[in-house]
């Protein structure tokens, strides 16, 4: 109930579950699909690309197809997975539509485009890239990436992580992404750099941004120490 007051959409991680087995894996996807308040996008991360599976490549893919049996809303599936994988599974899909994604903890690529393309190749419902920030500009290169999709008429979620990929994780909402990340509960971020579910919908109203919405910005250091964000976005409502 909590989620739902807070969030449109919940991700379940079920590589953080540490109950989670080949044997068992049905039984508690089943369990986590019956009792959601809401559509879930249903996650086994790789550990190459931030996760903490700790199985097999082939039992990750066996839980993602359960996810699929057992008419999850959404499934996230790297683009490093393989096209034959990919293509698998979306032959399977039935109801379920199919994230197809692209992780980099460490920078933007330059090749960013060429990424997005890879991704378009396939069978896709939804691209989703999220890349780690080394500057603020790279935010611009992410926010680009979505007016292109938009352009495009192409569902993207993209934002940049860490703490400069912050601005991304609350504009790219304006900018036409199909969603963004928060947590429900500190120190329980899936990824560096997210903000609370909380602060998204109450302080800095991500579900009415959209591409008339005004951008002010606050100037200090530190400028993590900062109230203002607060006080403005009261003042703004």
């Amino acid at each position: 109930l909590r989620v739902k007051s807070k969030a449109d959409l919940i991700e379940v991680r079920l590589d953080c579950l540490s109950n989670l087995t080949k044997s068992n894996s049905s039984k508690i996807i089943k369990e986590i699909i019956s009792k959601k308040p809401s559509p879930i996008i249903m996650t086994c991360r790789k550990h190459a690309e931030g996760g903490k599976f700790q199985g097999t490549e082939e039992e990750r893919i066996k839980i993602l197809k359960d996810c699929i049996n057992l008419n999850a809303d959404y499934i996230d599936v790297e683009l490093s997975s393989g096209k034959d994988v990919i293509d698998n599974l979306i032959q399977k899909k039935g109801k379920t539509k199919i994230i197809v994604s692209y992780h980099n903890f460490k920078l933007v690529p330059e090749n960013l485009n060429q990424i997005y393309d890879d991704i378009k190749s396939t069978n896709y419902d939804i691209i989703k890239i999220a890349c780690m920030a080394n500057s603020l500009k790279d935010n611009l290169i992410i926010l680009d990436l979505i007016k292109k999709a938009k352009e495009e008429e192409i569902d993207i979620i993209a934002i940049c992580m860490g703490e400069k990929g912050e601005i991304s994780r609350i504009l790219n909402l304006a900018y036409g992404s199909f969603l963004t990340f928060g947590f429900l509960d500190k120190s329980k971020e899936s990824a560096p750099g997210q903000v609370s579910c909380e602060h998204l919908r109450y302080v800095y109203r991500a579900d009415k941004l959209d591409a008339n919405t005004r951008i002010y910005g606050l100037i200090g250091n530190p400028v993590s120490k900062s109230k203002g964000f607060i006080v403005h976005n009261l003042s703004f409502k």
